[in-house]
């Protein structure tokens, strides 16, 4: 099984009421070398002190980033690739819940269907992508 570090990366904005469900999410996932790194987009309402609380409570290396103004996905994807010390990232939403499953299942995926080996001394990395369940 794969073992290097994946980075759970996600963008936020004003989802106070939903954030909490979506990183538990991602500190409940069965492939425990992860990190988190979120990035808010200039948030208006508690989001943020709700991501402080996570962090104190994390079993993982939790970072957070906060843009000044609103950049919308694709910048704060960008920010979140640069700010990653994963061999893969997997995005969240900050919406959203996933199965303890997720990433074990995606690891498993690219393993399966590439080599591996080969994957390594790419400049790229392959996407693996899933629907809703």
């Amino acid at each position: 099984m794969y073992k290097d570090l994946v980075t759970c990366a996600f963008t936020t904005y004003n989802a106070s009421e939903t954030i909490e469900i979506a990183i538990n999410s991602a500190f409940n996932q069965n492939f425990k070398n992860i990190e988190i790194v979120v990035i808010d987009d200039c948030s208006t309402d508690n989001t943020l002190d709700k991501l402080e609380k996570l962090k104190k409570q994390s079993p993982y290396p939790f970072f957070i980033f906060k843009n000044k103004k609103n950049m919308g996905i694709g910048f704060n994807r960008n920010i979140l690739i640069e700010k990653s010390n994963g061999e893969f990232i997997a995005f969240f939403d900050d919406d959203d819940f996933s199965y303890s499953s997720r990433i074990s299942a995606q690891l498993n995926t690219i393993i399966s269907y590439e080599n591996y080996s080969t994957l390594k001394n790419l400049k790229q990395s392959p996407l693996c992508y899933a629907n809703r369940y």
